[in-house]
């Protein structure tokens, strides 16, 4: 692993790819969108992501254990936006929570995702060669929908958070 590692950092310095990440996150943290067609897909900004997910960082920070109160965050944005668009979710299931639940509804958020994917990875680890790949499937469809919930409002996709959850069972 640490020769891997290496051998990664050898590659990517010259290549200049820390610059690269640098310059798409100055992008991405840019308030806009990217234009339409082809170059949209080449783009790195993040359609006013940045400033929504700091926005709910600053809504937690009124009141850290509690948070503002469920469904509280579109009031928040109406209030204290940094850019003038319509927002309804935080575009982060996590750091929605954060804000509008406080630090307890984030642990129980975490709580649940995390034991979800832990349990999940044992058992496919420990489960016979039959249902490894069956398990090993159900917990990489829920890591997917986590990581997919971290940047966009995918849960609020009634079908989605369904599916995490029967995946789960």
């Amino acid at each position: 692993l640490g020769v891997a590692a290496a051998a990664a950092l050898a590659v990517a310095l010259p290549v200049g790819l820390p610059e690269e990440v640098s310059d798409r996150w100055d992008e991405f943290k840019q308030p806009g969108t990217p234009g339409p067609g082809l170059e949209r897909l080449e783009s790195a900004q993040g359609s006013f992501r940045y400033q929504v997910w700091d926005s709910a960082l600053d809504a937690n920070a009124t009141d850290p254990i509690t948070g503002i109160g469920p469904g509280g965050f579109e009031y928040w944005w109406a209030r204290h936006k940094t850019v003038d668009t319509f927002v309804r979710d935080a575009h982060s299931l996590y750091l929605e929570t954060l804000g509008e639940l406080g630090i307890v509804g984030f642990a129980l958020i975490l709580t649940l995702i995390g034991t979800v994917l832990v349990v999940g990875s044992r058992r496919a680890l420990r489960s016979s060669e039959n249902g490894r790949a069956m398990l090993a499937g159900a917990t990489a469809g829920c890591f997917a929908f986590a990581v997919a919930a971290a940047v966009d409002w995918v849960w609020e996709l009634s079908v989605l958070p369904i599916a995490f959850l029967l995946l789960s069972a």
